[in-house]
């Protein structure tokens, strides 16, 4: 078992099963179709708070009624409209499913793709699934476009790619792509939430580098490869 003052703060691990080292962080955002109630418990017994994955833009299904036609990430999902009602009732039903699975909070991805798509419709979305989870601890990944309104519906924000990036090989971002996120963090930080920087690295080297530049901005530093299944 690992002691609270121990444990890392957060990490990202889309894998299975590897429940003794989880406990090592404080919060794990995990898939919620991965993990089963008893191993849930494990872990919230082991002092870790774990957080279900939800995609808010992006749908990997079938065809479906809210999906952009033509519109497709790099990993295949489809872009959908945030403010379609039966997009809208999906995530609510599965916040509550993975609240009542024992997940103590959620981690809302792709918002970038969902702010694209419609602003006022990925606010909409993220206020719905604030007041679903009640109080539940909700981490934001990106999503600066729908600052500062998205500041109230949050309790912590994640930059992904602060640092690095994965594609088209695992490397240090420009400069000048630099400098632009030094102000974006500059800027989170104003809302007094907890900020947590996720960068890829496949080097001891480029770890280091993303560590050290996240904590020197005031960011904690989450390290991983490009499929989150590496746990730091």
């Amino acid at each position: 078992m690992v002691s609270g003052s121990c444990k890392e703060k957060l990490i990202l691990y889309y894998g299975f099963d590897r429940l003794e080292e989880l406990l090592r962080y404080e919060k794990a955002v995990l898939q919620p179709d991965h993990y089963m109630e008893e191993e849930l418990r494990f872990l919230k017994n082991g002092g870790v708070s774990p957080l279900a994955y939800l995609s808010v833009g992006e749908d990997p299904g079938t065809d479906a009624p809210w999906h952009i036609p033509g519109k497709r990430s790099e990993w295949g999902s489809f872009w959908v409209d945030p403010h379609h009602p039966e997009w809208v009732a999906r995530l609510l039903e599965k916040t509550r499913s993975a609240l009542a699975k024992g997940f103590l909070g959620l981690f809302l991805d792709t918002l970038d793709t969902a702010a694209e798509v419609s602003r006022e419709g990925a606010l909409y979305l993220v206020k719905r699934i604030r007041n679903e989870a009640k109080k539940a601890y909700i981490l934001a990944n990106r999503g600066f476009a729908l600052l500062p309104e998205l500041a109230q519906y949050v309790n912590g924000i994640l930059f992904e790619s602060f640092s690095t990036t994965h594609s088209p090989r695992y490397a240090r971002l420009p400069e000048d792509r630099l400098r632009q996120n030094d102000i974006i963090a500059y800027y989170l930080k104003t809302f007094g939430k907890e900020l947590f920087a996720l960068d890829y690295a496949d080097s001891e080297e480029l770890r280091a580098f993303a560590r050290q530049r996240a904590r020197n901005l005031g960011l904690y530093p989450v390290v991983s490869d490009k499929h989150l299944t590496f746990l730091s």
